[in-house]
């Protein structure tokens, strides 16, 4: 049975602020860590990165720039980066450093390797000087630097796999039953700094909105046009859906992350958010339902690693669901059926990197997930006899990573191709 001790353990070290989309900024902070070990002027940047990074830093644009993907990450780190900053490396660069990563970028002194390899997240960033090569390693998480070194001297070295194994442990203890009981029991006061994670999402959210950038900003335009109602369901889906497009579009504002993902941290708050202000619930039960969405979601991320060919936003609106279902009285036996009614529907709904129509994903799996607490509210489930859904929760989730796991990394790597060799028309 886990403590309270080893929830805050756990929440802890798989929610963060981030400024940017993660696997880019991740690679931003590999370049500036890398930045921190040499006095000379770098020539060029090359970057070693695995299949899950390559595929979610080719299209995303970063914060600071209108440019778009890894290239202009690794520059702005390796010249202007905080490294001390986590993944809120890139905050506050002057417009003059930009301009030079930029020019760098153009110049096309940043050259992208493909590292084949099974590790689920992966980066080495080398930045060559006239005289050195300065190299960073980053594994297992997005903040996980294994080492710094110059030529062949290691600066600095870090057992990253031993604390992710740590961390591991802890979440194999995870069950729907163990969260939802420490839900009922918890002191909420002790876990009120969730408040603060969603409200930070609500402001990008907003601004995603005000700024129209896609699907959010067209709901609610065709609102005002009387196409759609103004009502619960349309709000939460163009909020959700407007907090990524803001951010996938490079938006300055950071955002509380799930898993290593801003896009699942959006997608677990805004909608428990907005049905704690809808239907006027207490702030305790706010809490409760915003520690079930993160808990249910790194559950669930569990079974698929840090990085994977499903769309994460699969799990996150699953853990919004579970989450809508505390604050609309449910119990442990709704929030396994909005967890059924979610695998049983979206399980397999590729991931295609990272990029603004990420928030038309969003939208579909948050429609989903309200459906999902719609049909639990009254007693309805995809049952035991359907597909890869089990009568226990657990199997059923077992059952979502071996599809993933075994059997889709080849859809991954066909993904990947597809988008190199668009990546390689283009620039042609």
């Amino acid at each position: 049975m886990l403590t309270k001790e080893d929830y805050l353990k756990i929440l802890g070290s798989e929610l963060s602020t981030a400024l940017g989309c993660t696997e880019p900024i991740a690679v931003a902070l590999a370049s500036a860590k890398a930045a921190t070990a040499l006095d000379e002027e770098v020539k060029a940047i090359e970057l070693l990165l695995c299949r899950n990074v390559f595929k979610n830093g080719l299209g995303v644009g970063i914060p600071g720039t209108e440019m778009k993907g890894l290239e202009i990450a690794a520059a702005l780190g390796a010249f202007g980066g905080d490294a001390d900053n986590a993944l809120e490396v890139l905050t506050g660069i002057p417009e003059t450093t930009v301009e030079k990563a930029q020019e760098f970028v153009k110049a096309k002194k940043v050259k992208l390797i493909l590292h084949e390899s099974d590790e689920k997240l992966f980066i080495v960033a080398r930045l060559i000087t006239d005289n050195h090569v300065s190299e960073c390693k980053v594994i297992e998480h997005h903040t996980g630097v294994k080492y710094v070194k110059v030529d062949e001297k290691y600066i600095e070295e870090h057992n990253v796999e031993a604390e992710a194994k740590e961390k591991c442990c802890l979440k194999e203890e995870l069950s729907i039953h163990e969260i939802f009981r420490f839900s009922q029991v918890m002191n909420p006061d002790e876990f009120s700094f969730l408040i603060e994670g969603a409200k930070m999402n609500k402001v990008i959210a907003k601004a995603g909105l005000n700024c129209n950038y896609t699907l959010g900003g067209i709901i609610m335009n065709e609102v005002e046009n009387g196409i759609l109602e103004n009502d619960f369901f349309h709000k939460v889906v163009a909020l959700t859906c407007a907090a990524s497009e803001a951010r996938m579009c490079g938006s300055a504002l950071p955002v509380l992350t799930n898993s290593g993902s801003g896009n699942q941290g959006i997608t677990i708050t805004i909608p428990i958010y907005e049905t704690y202000l809808h239907f006027k619930k207490s702030e305790a039960d706010f809490i409760r339902a915003l520690f079930v969405g993160h808990m249910v979601s790194i559950h669930l991320k569990n079974h698929l690693g840090i990085l994977s060919c499903m769309c994460g936003a699969i799990n996150a609106a699953t853990g919004a669901g579970c989450g809508m279902s505390i604050l609309l009285d449910g119990g442990e036996k709704e929030l396994e059926y909005v967890i059924k009614n979610m695998l049983a529907n979206l399980t397999g709904m590729i991931c295609d990197g990272a990029k603004t129509s990420c928030g038309l994903k969003i939208a579909s799996t948050i429609s989903t997930a309200l459906y999902s607490v719609l049909m639990a509210r009254n007693g309805k489930f995809i049952g035991g006899d359907d597909g890869i859904i089990e009568d226990d929760i657990e199997k059923t989730i077992d059952n979502m990573g071996i599809v993933i796991n075994n059997g889709m990394p080849q859809c991954d790597d066909v993904i990947l191709n597809v988008m190199v060799n668009k990546k390689n028309k283009l620039e042609e």
